[in-house]
């Protein structure tokens, strides 16, 4: 009985000393960050962005991706995107007009094409996107 209290210390340091020294979750403004999966496999994780008007001007979201991961727009940017930009100088993106990666396409930062597209609508492609895949 006499070590109920030593073992109650002993209890309160260590969580304490857990909570201090836990670590920090990524950073989420940084363009490149490295994420481990469920599998243990670690993956580059990127950045692109969308805005609502030419030159990046208007309303603008900002979206990580995993490698050659689909990734949907948000409800209140489909169809609406006029600019583009990858983040990465090894960056290649696919472009969709539907959701889930299906529809015409455009590409940016592969075969010559820039990672950073001011006007989409030079390419066709303004008011159209609604889903994007990117790889490095």
């Amino acid at each position: 009985m006499r070590f109920l209290p030593f073992t109650i210390l002993i209890a309160t340091l260590f969580t304490f000393s857990c909570v201090i020294t836990a670590t920090p979750l990524p950073d989420e403004s940084s363009a490149l960050t490295e994420i481990v999966t469920d599998s243990g496999r670690a993956m580059a994780r990127r950045e692109w962005r969308i805005c609502t008007a030419k030159g990046f001007h208007g309303d603008c979201e900002s979206y990580n991706y995993n490698d050659s991961e689909c990734v949907n727009l948000n409800r209140g940017m489909n169809d609406k995107a006029e600019a583009f930009e990858v983040q990465g100088d090894k960056s290649h993106c696919v472009l969709y007009a539907d959701g889930n990666c299906k529809g015409s396409t455009h590409t940016a930062g592969s075969d010559g094409s820039p990672r950073k597209q001011n006007w989409l609508r030079n390419y066709g492609f303004a008011d159209r996107l609604s889903s994007v895949r990117c790889w490095i």
